[in-house]
């Protein structure tokens, strides 16, 4: 995957979020989810406003609209800086038309390889 954004989300209320687009590479395509970008939504511990899984259908939306997204394979991610300093977590967001999203744990390792770098990397 190739990484075609890495920036900060502005949202109402003093809400921030970091948002990095992964887009296939040429070599990828057809390969697991084909040609659908996927969007790493980060929670920063700086966030003085709502937090991304009570704002993941604004954001969803935003950012879609922003980058001219139809769809994308979207992914939450809570740092151990916006936990208890210790816990991390992944997590899988579908959303699905007329219906609450849902959220389905995945582990940092299988996020690094879809994405193809460590979560970490600036």
């Amino acid at each position: 995957m190739h990484l075609a954004s890495d920036h900060v989300q502005l949202r109402p209320r003093k809400g921030r979020c970091r948002v990095r687009i992964f887009v296939p590479s040429e070599a990828e395509e057809g390969e697991w989810f084909g040609d659908t970008p996927v969007v790493l939504c980060s929670e920063l511990a700086e966030n003085a406003g709502e937090g991304i899984t009570k704002s993941a259908e604004k954001i969803h939306l935003a950012v879609r609209e922003a980058f001219g997204l139809p769809e994308v394979v979207w992914i939450e991610h809570h740092g151990p800086e916006t936990t208890d300093r210790r816990t991390e977590a992944c997590e899988l967001v579908v959303f699905s038309a007329g219906s609450n999203p849902s959220w389905k744990p995945l582990d940092r390792a299988s996020v690094e390889v879809l994405v193809g770098r460590c979560l970490t990397e600036r």
